[in-house]
């Protein structure tokens, strides 16, 4: 018997969202330091790994999009195609 694949769980197993969980220890860790040159190199490293994971997640977010509005598209060709039958089929019932 096979079984069903569950869809995943975006709020754990994303991993864009696992690299941003990272990325916030890692801001606490910085904070914590004691200021310094290796602070500053620290916090502008932390400062571009941030800003690749919210552009990867604008991306992601882009193409979610897209994908939600070619369903919807979809549904409401089919929608208008169910509308169509039913009414040929209530046309030939009539005498």
């Amino acid at each position: 018997m096979a079984r069903r694949r569950q869809a995943p769980d975006l709020l754990d197993e994303e991993p864009l969202l696992r690299e941003a969980k990272r990325l916030m220890l890692e801001a606490d860790r910085i904070a914590q330091a004691p200021d310094g040159p290796a602070h500053r190199v620290r916090l502008l490293a932390l400062i571009s790994d941030v800003e690749e994971v919210r552009r990867a997640m604008a991306e992601r977010r882009d193409a979610l999009g897209l994908k939600t509005d070619t369903v919807v598209r979809q549904m409401t060709a089919v929608s208008a195609y169910n509308r169509i039958a039913q009414t040929l089929v209530n046309g030939r019932k009539r005498p």
